[in-house]
């Protein structure tokens, strides 16, 4: 058995629970009362989510699976919509 690579936190992948992560990252970050903390993140972060899709709209994850990751980017994606109660302002 090969040893495990050690994960690189500049990698982005050592987060053990990356889009349940990101949706309350972004739930704590909405709630902070300068903005800019939301508006700088979520900008950044979506690039990186969308750069990630899939040519079908969907999100692959070996661990979660593909309906799980595709339904947890849809729900960060759309926060800033307000949708959610917790995101209206």
């Amino acid at each position: 058995m090969g040893a495990r690579r050690r994960a690189d936190p500049k990698d982005g992948q050592h987060v053990s629970c990356p889009f349940y992560e990101r949706v309350y990252l972004a739930q704590a970050f909405w709630q902070a009362q300068d903005r800019a903390l939301f508006t700088t993140w979520y900008g950044r972060e979506r690039e990186r989510v969308l750069a990630l899709q899939e040519v079908d709209g969907s999100w692959k994850d070996e661990r979660y699976g593909k309906s799980y990751a595709t339904a947890m980017n849809a729900l960060f994606l759309a926060l800033p919509e307000g949708l959610l109660r917790c995101f209206q302002r």
